[in-house]
């Protein structure tokens, strides 16, 4: 970070401590999204300084908690998107030391390979310095990418997937998680939840495909035993009415977004999550936790 933004977050962070400390922080569950674990010592640290100041609840005890009156008040909720093996192996001997019961959500159609996720991808691109249609990949396309409609970021992947091997002499791949990590996971005490199936963003594609990656996850999960608590999260964040339909029909308790805001309760299907990073600075950290960094952020009008 810059001076400016380490000596502005110092500051927001000490307010935020203060605030926690003596209870007056902003009410409600606190979701966290994580994604990766990079750092082993820095999770640690993190939910070491999450247990002290809140009750971390397990998931069923976070979706009974949202349905109280003051729905899940100083309580938090642990969860990890994409099923990064890092969880597995960096993540899950650190939520087993601390006795928390996480929440993984898994894309079905990568486990057991080493496809890449589509936006992985378009990082190998930017890599290798890839052109496509006359101009150089870069960082942004991941989220220009993220607006289109689903078939064309599929072509435009496979494109770059073609043209990255062509450069490499070398096949695209990519570490993946195995059905036998999540069933580590599982044994562990932890949960799983369904992702789609490969990572769309579900409201860029057609309602068939919104079912098919929604209903084709829930079954793979399923049948291998997985998923005791039917639980989702959003791609993204994107949901739609039709993603909405297909998860109330199949039954599903919750339905997590990534829209960076504490959850007050209410809808089961639009669950507010905290966008947390496993290596963010203590202050950063701490002031998304008081619910200080998620306010200045919708401020800001920042997604």
């Amino acid at each position: 970070m810059s001076g400016i933004r380490t000596v502005g977050y110092g500051i927001l962070g000490g307010v935020s401590r203060a605030a926690t400390g003596l209870g007056i922080a902003a009410g409600g569950l606190r979701v966290l999204a994580y994604h990766d674990v990079p750092s082993d010592t820095a999770l640690h640290a993190q939910l070491q300084w999450l247990q002290r100041h809140f009750d971390i609840l397990t998931l069923d005890a976070a979706l009974e908690a949202r349905g109280n009156e003051r729905g899940g008040d100083r309580s938090a909720l642990v969860t990890f998107d994409d099923a990064d093996p890092s969880v597995v192996e960096r993540g899950l001997p650190v939520l087993d030391a601390l006795g928390i019961e996480a929440v993984l959500f898994v894309c079905p159609g990568v486990v057991d390979t080493t496809v890449p996720y589509w936006w992985q991808v378009v990082q190998l691109a930017v890599r290798h310095g890839i052109d496509i249609g006359g101009r150089r990949v870069g960082p942004s396309d991941v989220l220009r990418l993220k607006a289109i409609p689903d078939n064309e970021r599929r072509e435009e992947v496979s494109r770059l997937t073609e043209l990255i091997e062509v450069t490499t002499s070398s096949p695209v791949t990519g570490r993946q998680v195995t059905t036998e990590e999540l069933r580590s996971w599982t044994s562990a005490g932890h949960a799983i939840g369904n992702h789609t199936w490969d990572h769309p963003i579900l409201d860029t594609a057609d309602p068939a495909e919104q079912a098919r990656q929604i209903e084709r996850a829930h079954s793979w999960l399923e049948d291998r035993g997985l998923m005791s608590t039917p639980v989702f999260a959003y791609p993204n964040g994107n949901g739609s009415t039709e993603s909405r339909s297909i998860l109330d029909r199949l039954g599903y308790a919750g339905a997590m977004l990534f829209d960076h805001r504490i959850d007050r309760g209410g809808d089961r299907l639009g669950i507010s999550r905290l966008r947390v990073n496993g290596e963010d600075d203590p202050d950063v950290f701490v002031s998304k936790l008081s619910g200080l960094h998620p306010l200045i952020h919708r401020i800001a009008g920042r997604p």
